[in-house]
């Protein structure tokens, strides 16, 4: 289905596997309702990064989100208790 937006090289894969490892550690591991909340708030945190700062730093903003949440709920914002 990437096929159809964008050309699929041997390179395109930490294009797409450093979000989705944001994604999940985010949203907490073993949740997907987590996975899904993640998701959608690094999408919007990389949208708005791009709008109101340079597009090429969307990424320093989902991983210092990343980190944000490491250190105040460090098993994901709706992760299970271990």
């Amino acid at each position: 289905m990437m096929t159809l937006l964008v050309d699929l090289t041997p390179a395109l894969g930490p294009a797409y596997t450093l979000p989705a490892f944001v994604i999940v550690i985010v949203g907490g591991l073993g949740s997907m309702s987590g996975a899904l909340a993640g998701g959608v708030l690094i999408g919007v945190s990389e949208a708005l990064a791009g709008f109101y700062f340079t597009p090429s730093a969307k990424s320093m903003f989902s991983f210092s989100l990343l980190i944000l949440v490491l250190l105040f709920r460090p098993r994901g914002l709706l992760g299970n208790k271990l």
